[in-house]
């Protein structure tokens, strides 16, 4: 593949990728330009299987709250 088309493909990439995260996760990948950089880090730091991300876990589910009209029928069957 040619550097040009390559480096396209990065910069979009990097684009979608940081777009879809919270500013605390874009805080911890901001000095990477390369996207298997981003990646590596983030599955480096949020994919282990530790205390605090057990805890994350579960407040983020203690915290969970429906909107109101929502189904949980919904919910269910896209899980």
């Amino acid at each position: 593949m040619e550097e040009k088309v390559w480096k396209k493909m990065n910069r979009t990439a990097y684009g979608v990728i940081s777009s879809c995260l919270s500013q605390d996760l874009k805080y911890d990948v901001i000095n990477e330009t390369s996207v298997k950089n981003i990646w590596e880090t983030l599955a480096r730091k949020y994919l282990t299987k530790s205390i605090k991300n057990r805890l994350h876990l579960k407040r983020r589910l203690y915290r969970f709250q429906l909107k109101r009209g929502f189904l949980l029928a919904i919910i269910l069957t896209l899980t």
